[in-house]
């Protein structure tokens, strides 16, 4: 079993995830298990729980979430939406729905506020779509996002230097990836415990391959 992931191939991709799993439990637990909630609304406590993987939000960025998220976009975003189902050809492959809420969050951010605090947001929410673009996930993807912007460029839409988005969507789609993180999803129904047997059902493609990216 083998993984692609920023064109590198990764054996055993199985024992990282498994690895990941048992050693961040109680991540998995406070950040992944409680769900996107309400799809409309942006809770204080769903942005707070985004600092059980370091996003570090201070109680005013809490807050800019939250009063920002008042004029958000939400309901044009389906609560199922999936990235490996975006339109390569538009920005960052994201639509220009989910496009237009991240930039919603980007355009008026207090300081300190960046990639990594904002997607870890956006994941509670639509855990399908939008990639954490932490620090460790941008420089595992730091030389494949810069090919995909060349490629991404070209379509005419807004450039940009770096297409992460693009880049993990090329790994979601990628049809050995397919059978592998099928295969992975089965995998966990075998194992005892509930993170595995949650995450055997809920967990996102999206997720897995991050997972397996922070065990690189």
């Amino acid at each position: 079993m083998s993984l692609h992931i920023a064109g590198r191939t990764i054996s055993h991709p199985d024992v990282l995830l498994i690895d990941y799993l048992k050693i961040n439990e109680w991540t998995v637990r406070n950040y992944d298990m409680p769900g996107p909630g309400d799809p409309l609304v942006l809770t204080a406590a769903e942005v707070v729980r985004t600092r059980v993987i370091n996003s570090r939000i201070s109680g005013r960025q809490r807050d800019y979430f939250v009063e920002r998220t008042l004029g958000a976009i939400w309901t044009s975003i389906p609560i199922d939406a999936r990235l490996a189902d975006a339109d390569p050809a538009l920005h960052g492959g994201l639509n220009d729905d989910a496009l237009g809420v991240y930039d919603h969050y980007w355009k008026g951010r207090p300081t300190f506020v960046s990639h990594g605090k904002i997607s870890k947001v956006l994941h509670v929410k639509h855990p399908g779509l939008f990639p954490i673009l932490d620090s460790k996930l941008r420089t595992v993807y730091r030389k494949a996002a810069r090919t995909a912007a060349s490629r991404h460029n070209i379509h005419g839409r807004r450039a940009v230097k770096r297409a992460f988005w693009v880049a993990i969507r090329d790994d979601l789609t990628d049809p050995d990836n397919a059978v592998t993180l099928a295969k992975l999803r089965r995998l966990l129904e075998g194992h005892h415990g509930e993170v595995f047997q949650w995450a055997a059902k809920n967990l996102t493609d999206v997720r897995m391959l991050d997972m397996i990216t922070w065990k690189l």
